[in-house]
């Protein structure tokens, strides 16, 4: 992509200058026309290189989008494995081993961008800050304790609680906790207020690969296929959830609240069962 946005600015400004050399030179001076002659000819063969830029800057351009979208989706399918629920060495064992998959071919990819008419590099910026960077910082947390728990493995530097910060460090990267409580007092009146009991709700959600997949059917898929098509893309899957949900990644504790003459049991299933609540008069 870099190699043709580079020939295409090339061959273009190559184009342009002997064309308005050889006006120049024929109209308005009194050279001999061999001149002239021979700056056409530049012309026209710059300006038949320049087509063929412009067509492989476009070819290489979605087989770059493309390529970066595939090897991101594989990271966020790996992550999306992961489960808090996991014990201190089903943790260890899961980072010891995403950590031996190469990211190189979606390093390199990321290197390859190098748009055309995007002089301040909004779109690089915009790659690297909403998917590349958080991706990035993951692996590299992953990679400077990768050690600590190659030798917790073998018995060599062995500490559970030295491991739990090291382990704690990473999830904050990759996991969001939100604890809610249901029902808002507020929405009470002040007499009924202490006769209602409130329910603490704690939810966790698998945040990178929410925030990122949320990138990458978006503005990032506009970008790669342009407006028309992010449009009929929008309009054909609308009856889809916009949301990333990944049902190991929600936990919720309630705990039955009274309310004046009406009782109501909220029964709370394992991770994956969306059921509506249960409840009894």
């Amino acid at each position: 992509m870099r190699t043709y946005r580079n020939a295409t600015v090339i061959t273009a400004l190559l184009t342009i200058g002997s064309f308005l050399v050889a006006a120049y030179l024929n109209f308005w001076t009194g050279v001999d026309p061999f001149w002239c002659n021979l700056l056409l000819g530049i012309f026209g063969s710059s300006f038949l290189t320049f087509i063929t830029s412009v067509v492989g800057y476009r070819v290489e351009r979605r087989k770059t989008f493309e390529g970066f979208s595939y090897f991101s989706k594989e990271i966020l399918r790996n992550l999306n494995k992961y489960q808090t629920s996991w014990t201190l060495d089903e943790k260890i064992d899961f980072f010891l081993a995403y950590h031996d998959i190469s990211c190189a071919e979606w390093d390199r990819y990321f290197g390859e961008f190098c748009f055309l008419f995007d002089f301040r590099k909004k779109k690089r910026q915009y790659i690297y800050e909403n998917i590349y960077q958080p991706l990035l910082m993951v692996n590299q947390k992953i990679g400077h304790h990768i050690w600590h728990f190659r030798w917790h493995k073998d018995g060599s530097g062995r500490n559970e609680q030295v491991m739990k910060r090291f382990l704690q460090e990473i999830e904050d990267l990759i996991i969001e906790t939100t604890v809610e409580e249901y029902p808002n007092l507020e929405d009470f009146p002040e007499d009924m207020r202490d006769s209602i009991e409130v329910n603490t709700i704690s939810t966790t959600r698998n945040k990178i690969v929410e925030d990122v997949q949320k990138e990458l059917i978006g503005k990032y898929y506009c970008y790669m296929y342009g407006n028309k098509a992010y449009k009929n893309y929008c309009s054909e899957n609308s009856h889809s959830v916009k949301a990333v949900y990944h049902p190991c990644f929600c936990v919720a504790v309630f705990r039955t609240f009274f309310v004046p003459g009406r009782h109501r049991a909220i029964t709370w299933f394992k991770p994956g069962e969306l059921r509506e609540p249960m409840g009894s008069e």
